[in-house]
């Protein structure tokens, strides 16, 4: 059975939804898995969760957080 993994990329972006892609294309090509990945600003991600949808809440619950932004003061 093939593998898949879903990702899901939050950073602060001013780049339209469709332009964000390339900017993880070159990571993801060395994957030795299918992956789908989703990125999103962080309103955008806290609007999904705030607003009700169910995927957005089951990330937010059952996602794993595998790079912290450190943001320097």
């Amino acid at each position: 059975m093939a593998q898949a993994l879903d990702l899901v990329i939050v950073i602060p972006t001013d780049l339209g939804r469709f332009e964000r892609g390339p900017l993880v294309d070159a990571l993801l090509d060395a994957l030795p898995v299918a992956v789908d990945v989703f990125i999103y600003t962080p309103e955008e991600f806290q609007c999904g969760v705030s607003g009700g949808y169910d995927v957005f809440a089951a990330i937010a619950i059952e996602g794993r957080q595998i790079y912290p932004l450190r943001v320097q003061a």
